[in-house]
């Protein structure tokens, strides 16, 4: 019994990152997964390229696209001149990421891309995470050509806190919510950890978003059936951060975090598809999980 519980604990221990530096077999999978991120940036561009863009109406251009006005430049043009960006600085990516000037250029079509999606009164919070890591990424030495241990460690320090946003990202919506609870508690309202909870929630934003949910019927008849899986959902939102102390939990946060959005699918209608791409690379196969080195 307790050589069990010793052999399950060691699986979720933290690395050293220096230790980790000093291991073909943790660098490889670190490289590895920095380099699946950029193979699938053009998949990422090709479904942002095949939404109806051209098609939207109340086009308000944000600080990052302030070059179109300068320009004079009407809404069409930008859409092309983003599309065409994005696409070529993605397939760029997959052949020259391992420089930092072409991991550059696919962050600022990440960039651009986003601000075209965000120019439409809110801001589309999915590609943030995109964003964000590509820019992390940017800094990354080239540990491919030239490597040592110092620029190993600074190599896998960025990775880490990759991993770090997004953890941090689910921590936060985690923690919002039970604010927000304790808040709705207090004024006698309906709260995040009430029976009802999430078939209010499907019953509010279902018929506002207009997309079809196959069980936001169920759940909203049968409300016991959503309360459970919405409560858990928020609690391991909140401690998303343990993964990045304890990081042989990652695969199997990782894997419960996917089902959530697929459930926020099914449930609501709402496609996560760029976060779920994302948490797949990012902590699937992690470099930091002691599984994934011993393996």
């Amino acid at each position: 019994m307790h050589r069990n519980l010793s052999q399950a604990w060691r699986h979720v221990r933290s690395l050293s990152i220096t230790t980790l530096s000093r291991t073909e077999r943790g660098m490889d999978v670190a490289k590895t997964l920095v380099s699946y991120f950029y193979y699938f940036v053009p998949f990422v561009a090709f479904f942002y390229t095949a939404s109806p863009l051209r098609l939207r109406h109340n086009f308000q251009p944000i600080w990052p696209l302030d070059w179109a006005p300068y320009f004079h430049l009407d809404y069409i043009t930008v859409v092309n001149i983003i599309t065409v960006v994005f696409l070529a600085t993605a397939l760029a990516g997959i052949i020259f990421h391992h420089h930092r000037l072409a991991r550059l250029f696919v962050f600022i079509g990440l960039w651009q891309a986003h601000a075209l999606e965000s120019s439409f009164g809110s801001p589309n919070h999915q590609w943030y995470m995109w964003v964000f890591v590509s820019l992390l990424f940017v800094l990354l030495p080239n540990v491919w050509r030239k490597k040592t241990e110092e620029s190993n460690r600074v190599f896998l320090l960025y990775v880490w806190g990759a991993q770090a946003l997004v953890a941090l990202m689910y921590s936060m919506a985690g923690l919002t919510k039970i604010m927000e609870s304790v808040h709705q508690f207090l004024l006698g309202q309906v709260h995040g950890f009430s029976i009802d909870a999430f078939a209010y929630q499907i019953a509010y934003f279902v018929p506002r978003l207009q997309e079809e949910a196959v069980l936001a019927p169920l759940i909203v008849a049968h409300p016991i059936l959503g309360w459970f899986p919405y409560v858990t959902l928020i609690l391991v939102q909140a401690c998303s951060l343990l993964i990045m102390v304890r990081p042989g939990l990652q695969k199997p946060w990782a894997v419960f975090m996917i089902l959530f959005h697929f459930m926020t699918y099914f449930t609501m209608g709402i496609s996560f598809h760029p976060q779920i791409i994302l948490v797949i690379l990012l902590f699937l196969h992690s470099p930091f999980s002691p599984r994934t080195i011993e393996s």
